[in-house]
């Protein structure tokens, strides 16, 4: 038997009494069968006990060990949003603790700044940068011929190797698809205190995301755009 702390990602129906679950835990998402009666709610922490060698667990207990967050308008819908995000691309059982961390972060950070559309905003863009980076799909300041970017030249993102890079484009033609290298550093500084620097990370981590998830754009996606404007 083993024990780890867990959230609830998703969840459906399975078999007359007995549901399917993705949990995210410090040990990666753990995919499992559960009873109806051991159901538990989405994001509230979770103590969970499971056992089996198979890709999906069978979950003895499932506790809450809190009451959990209580998020409304924005708030909610980043939350839902960062689960989808977490359902359809985090592998299973792959060590994520720092993600694990993240994800508490968020929901504590959008508890506390839910009536604010930009505080939640900015919360997310910490969450988003430290899933790709658990994707190996981070935000780089890297060009094609190895070099860091420059601060004052504009740059367009191109495809090598099954990853992104930067390419310079001359300075009297930036493009509609080109960043400015200050904009650039700050998202990997992870630093959202100008509109541009938060307009250039929704950027790059929506398309870094869509990338990853191919035809099958999330749900999410249509409820976060209701908001677009205020973040």
């Amino acid at each position: 038997m083993h024990s780890t702390p867990a959230y609830l990602l998703h969840q459906q129906a399975y078999r007359e009494n007995k549901r399917l679950v993705w949990l995210l835990t410090p040990q990666g998402r753990l995919d499992g069968v559960v009873y109806k009666r051991l159901y538990r709610p989405a994001l509230v922490p979770l103590q969970c006990e499971y056992q089996g060698r198979r890709s999906l667990k069978q979950i003895r207990t499932l506790e809450a060990q809190a009451l959990g967050v209580n998020l409304v308008y924005k708030a909610q819908v980043c939350a839902l949003y960062a689960n989808e995000l977490l359902f359809r691309l985090l592998p299973s059982e792959l060590e994520c603790h720092a993600l694990f961390l993240a994800y508490v972060n968020l929901l504590n950070a959008l508890q506390e700044a839910q009536h604010h559309v930009l505080l939640c905003a900015q919360a997310l863009r910490t969450f988003e940068s430290e899933l790709l980076r658990h994707l190996d799909q981070e935000v780089t300041l890297w060009q094609l011929d190895g070099q860091l970017i420059q601060s004052h030249l504009w740059y367009t993102q191109v495809e090598y190797d099954g990853q992104v890079a930067w390419r310079v484009l001359p300075e009297s033609q930036p493009t509609v698809d080109a960043y400015l290298g200050e904009w650039i550093q700050a998202v990997v500084a992870g630093d959202w205190s100008q509109p541009k620097y938060r307009h250039t990370a929704k950027s790059l981590f929506r398309q870094r995301f869509a990338r990853l998830l191919g035809h099958r754009p999330l749900l999410t996606y249509q409820l976060l755009s209701v908001f677009q404007q205020a973040s």
